[in-house]
């Protein structure tokens, strides 16, 4: 376990340094770093129930509260923001349970298998999003704090067979599925008519739009780790992803591990790159209003959606590194593009 907690720098720590301000927010000040309370607890009880088969359960409990210093996103703080310094004003809980059964046998072959479930919540005091109030506490909140919930689920299996045909090699197969639920109640509230909107948008409810978020991901991986020679591993891979909102994904990956004498190993690599959007990134009901005053270029607003026809991001990642090794000492350049 562990308890610790940070004092918020003065209010005042940055004064001398603020823009000209004028009216409403005369008195606005650079804010200092936030003060930080954490407590947190986690726990492992293992239960080896056979020769090298063992249970794992894991749990965990975290909370982490802040100190406000007086930040606001545009530095535009006025008497009800000032009043909360000191005051927590953000709230992150999180919960993590866990059971893992790892298994081996006396052919060599092993397997690793588990179930994980974390909640998060972000609670904070209510904040305005769009125009001059954005990020600044909305003193007009019918709640003192709003909830962002997030569940998470992850199972995992793989199983690695020693393989002894015409070199040693290790083959590693596995399946993932992963399941994201999110229950905003604060970034899904912007509305679409009156001040601060760009007026409503085409199929797209102004006051009845679910809080509701979640998708899936579910993934096959393989994996062969080839002993060519006694100084050369070649290991090829591939993955499979299947995304609930953008469809299936192709993921193949090659690594080479070539010795140069007793101290030098020469590594390489290529792969494609996988990233899934985000639950905002394809939520239609995440909207969030720009007024369109940051460059002169434009006077106008418009909105920033969540999007479910957004493709995965993917890129091509080659690496090549020289590691040295000897006596305890260990060194290494790469060079990553």
């Amino acid at each position: 376990g562990n308890l610790d907690k940070t004092q918020a720098d003065a209010w005042d720590i940055n004064q001398g340094h603020q823009s000209a301000r004028a009216g409403t927010y005369v008195t606005t000040l650079p804010a200092g770093r936030e003060g930080v309370i954490n407590k947190d607890i986690n726990g492992v009880v293992r239960w080896d129930f056979a020769p090298l088969q063992s249970l794992e359960l894991e749990a965990g409990y975290s909370r982490q509260g802040n100190l406000y210093a007086g930040d606001t996103q545009n530095t535009n703080s006025d008497s009800y923001t000032r009043s909360k310094y000191g005051d927590e004003t953000n709230r992150l809980y999180r919960q993590n349970y866990a059971l893992t059964w790892n298994g081996g046998w006396d052919n060599g072959v092993t397997t690793s298998n588990w179930v994980q479930y974390e909640h998060t919540r972000n609670s904070r005091i209510p904040e305005g999003l769009a125009g001059g109030t954005e990020g600044k506490f909305n003193e007009k909140a019918t709640q003192d704090f709003v909830d962002i919930d997030l569940d998470d689920v992850m199972l995992h299996s793989e199983v690695n067979l020693p393989i002894d045909f015409l070199v040693n090699q290790t083959l590693t197969l596995g399946t993932e599925w992963n399941q994201q639920r999110m229950k905003d109640l604060s970034s899904n509230t912007q509305a679409l008519t009156g001040a601060n909107t760009g007026g409503a948008i085409d199929g797209v409810s102004a006051t009845d739009r679910s809080p509701y978020s979640k998708a899936e991901i579910f993934s096959l991986f393989a994996e062969n780790n080839m002993e060519l020679t006694d100084s050369t591993i070649v290991t090829p891979g591939l993955r499979f992803d299947h995304h609930s909102i953008v469809g299936n994904n192709w993921s193949p990956a090659l690594n080479i591990s070539q010795g140069l004498g007793d101290d030098f190993t020469l590594k390489m690599g290529i792969a494609r790159a996988y990233k899934a959007p985000s639950l905002y990134q394809t939520n239609p009901n995440y909207i969030l209003y720009s007024k369109g005053q940051g460059c002169y270029a434009s006077a106008g607003g418009c909105y920033l959606q969540g999007n479910d026809d957004l493709k995965a991001e993917t890129s091509i990642n080659k690496e090549i590194g020289l590691e040295f090794k000897r006596d305890g000492w260990l060194a290494g350049v790469t060079w990553f593009r």
